[in-house]
C-alpha cells in the first residue's frame, strides 16, 4: 500500500495541524529535556540500550527528507514516536508499529488519524517488507 499508494496532496492547513499536534506532544511528554539528537541512523536496539542505560531517548535525524516536516519537525515526530515504543513497552514489528499509532490517536484530532496511519504504520510495513526507509509520503487508505 505503501510502495505503490499515491502521494496525497495536503493542505497547508493540515500540514500545520500536524506540525502543531507534534509540538504539543512532544511538549506534553516533556521530551526535549531528555533528547539526544545524533546525525546518523539510529536503530531500535540502539535507542533501547541508550535509554536504559542513560535515561536519554538517542534520535536520529538522518534520512529527515520528508515532503511536509523539517528536519525538526521529524525529529521530535520521531521523538515522540519512540517514547510511545519505550512507554508501551511496544516492539518494532507491524503489531508494535500498530500499537504506537494507536498510542498517537488518542491525542490526535480525528482528521489527522489517516496521516499518523501513513506516517507509522504504512511507513513501518514498507520498510519491515523491503528491509529499508522508503521515500517519505501521504498515503491515504481506504480505512480512513
Amino acid at each position: 500500500m505503501y510502495i505503490s499508494g499515491k502521494a496525497e496532496n495536503v493542505s497547508p492547513e493540515l500540514i500545520d495541524s500536524f506540525k502543531l499536534w507534534i509540538f504539543k506532544e512532544f511538549h506534553n511528554h516533556k521530551l526535549g529535556s531528555i533528547i539526544e539528537v545524533v546525525s546518523d541512523d539510529v536503530s531500535p536496539d540502539e535507542m533501547l540500550a541508550h535509554w536504559h542505560s542513560k535515561g536519554i531517548l538517542l534520535v536520529g535525524d538522518a534520512n529527515s527528507d520528508h515532503p511536509f516536516l523539517s528536519v525538526a519537525d521529524n525529529v521530535r515526530f520521531r521523538a515522540l514516536h519512540d517514547w510511545h515504543h519505550i512507554s508501551l513497552g511496544a516492539g518494532f514489528d507491524i503489531t508494535g508499529e500498530y500499537r504506537t499509532f494507536e498510542q498517537a490517536i488518542l491525542t490526535a484530532p480525528k482528521y489527522l488519524w489517516w496521516v499518523l496511519f501513513s506516517e507509522i504504520v504504512l511507513q513501518a510495513a514498507a520498510c519491515i517488507a523491503t528491509g529499508e526507509f522508503q521515500d517519505q509520503k501521504l498515503v491515504k487508505t481506504c480505512i480512513f
